[in-house]
């Protein structure tokens, strides 16, 4: 979808194939979804798209999505962006970065879906 007025994600991760199933439940709630690949193009994203919403891998190449979050929430402009960061670390060993959410890995579809439904579903 790229119509203006969508909706938008940004699902940041370095794995393709994780990037490519959120992408897929997302789009089913005809929420525009940008992909990236790194933190410095997950970055670069949010700046280009405005989302409401940023899932990122935490251990990612270039700009680590921990780093992405404190950019994001540091900024005026972005602070006000929902960030969830997604790890195979167990929630202890997370940074305390003001993310607004953890998706622990492998996750499950289902709570995904819950993050999409809560933010895109009646708006």
């Amino acid at each position: 979808m790229t119509s203006a007025h969508a909706p938008t994600v940004v699902i940041a991760d370095d794995e393709v194939h994780i990037v490519d199933v959120l992408a897929m439940l997302f789009e089913f709630y005809e929420v525009e979804v940008v992909k990236a690949y790194n933190g410095e193009q997950a970055l670069q994203a949010v700046r280009e798209h405005t989302p409401s919403l940023v899932i990122a891998d935490i251990m990612m190449p270039k700009l680590s999505g921990a780093e992405l979050c404190q950019r994001l929430k540091a900024d005026p402009v972005t602070a006000g962006t929902t960030v969830v960061l997604m790890s195979a670390l167990p929630p202890h060993a997370i940074p305390d970065v003001s993310a607004d959410g953890y998706l622990p890995k492998p996750f499950e579809l289902q709570r995904v879906e819950t993050y999409a439904a809560a933010h895109f579903v009646h708006r």
